[in-house]
């Protein structure tokens, strides 16, 4: 007996092949996994300005400077320190020398504290290069959120008195005026520290003098002397305070040169 297929079993055939199952050729958690894996940094060259300026925003990035900046100024720290070691043993070094008489107590006196000078020199000057290079670090920062954290702020203002504190001990006012004027805009309360003025007034002065001596304009000095008593009175205020004798005093004594 033959066994015949009509149309009506064919569509039945078909219809029961296709409600088979197929199998994937990948699992699902394979492909899972694989689209978990994060791209790869390095497949585009940072050649052009634009895909650094965007590189620089990445707060890691900033981090990274932020950490770097932290390590040059301990650097610097780490140098007065030894600075203030090696003077200490300066008394040690010249102890042998004789103190019978008024002079040669002199005389140990004034090598020692030439020797001082000398070695507080070499180590300022270590220590400031340490100090810029912080603030360098800082520069490179590009991410706001980095940029407001009390760390930065902090940060930024150890290294700015810092450099101050170095500039002057190597008698030097470059950059001086204009670092302690970024220290007042870190924030508000540096604003109310009295010593700040009185560096500032010192640098005015400096300048005045410069300004004469170099035959300078004559407006040019008398800007300086104007800036040089308006900060010293910022000085007394702030350490005095306004309704103070002092402060009453002084501005009485320079009202005609502000």
């Amino acid at each position: 007996m033959k066994f015949l297929i009509t149309p009506f079993l064919c569509f039945i055939f078909i219809f029961d092949l296709n409600s088979q199952p197929v199998d994937h050729p990948i699992p699902d958690t394979e492909i899972i996994k694989d689209s978990q894996q994060e791209w790869r940094e390095d497949l585009i060259p940072k050649i052009f300005p634009e895909i650094q300026i965007i590189d620089e925003l990445d707060p890691k990035k900033s981090e990274k400077y932020l950490k770097s900046s932290k390590n040059y100024y301990d650097l610097a720290m780490q140098i007065l320190e030894d600075l203030e070691n090696e003077k200490n043993k300066l008394e040690e070094k010249f102890k042998h020398l004789p103190e019978n008489y008024e002079w040669q107590r002199i005389e140990k006196k004034e090598k020692i504290e030439k020797q001082k000078r000398a070695i507080s020199l070499e180590y300022f000057q270590k220590a400031k290069i340490y100090i810029i290079k912080g603030l360098k670090e800082l520069e490179n920062i590009q991410s706001e959120k980095v940029k407001n954290t009390e760390y930065f702020i902090n940060l930024k203002s150890n290294l700015l008195r810092q450099f101050v504190i170095l500039q002057l001990s190597l008698k030097d006012i470059s950059g001086v005026i204009e670092s302690i004027e970024e220290y007042f805009n870190i924030k508000k309360i540096h604003k109310e520290e009295p010593y700040p003025y009185k560096i500032l007034a010192y640098c005015y002065q400096i300048l005045e003098n410069s300004s004469k001596n170099n035959q300078t304009s004559y407006d040019v000095a008398l800007r300086y002397k104007k800036l040089k008593f308006e900060n010293l009175l910022l000085y007394v205020e702030k350490k005095y305070g306004r309704d103070s004798n002092e402060y009453k005093i002084f501005k009485e004594k320079i009202k005609y040169d502000l």
